[in-house]
């Protein structure tokens, strides 16, 4: 399976930063949760496609440019 990369977003609207953010949240935890070596196929899969969501969105960039005008 070949994923598409995304055109990054430079502007999230508040909603859709909510919904990464709580994206980010439970793949990192899920991350930190469930060690490698009992992650399913799938688990694994849609762990990774989470992460390269985010990642390609640009809603990292984007999150940590907004951090630094705090």
């Amino acid at each position: 399976m070949v994923s598409q990369r995304l055109k990054p977003m430079s502007k999230f609207s508040k909603r859709e930063n909510e919904i990464c953010d709580m994206l980010a949240w439970l793949a990192c935890h899920a991350d930190e949760d469930c060690p490698a070596e009992y992650r399913t196929k799938h688990f694994r899969i849609a762990l990774n496609k989470a992460v390269e969501f985010l990642d390609s969105s640009g809603w990292y960039d984007f999150k940590l440019e907004a951090r630094s005008k705090k």
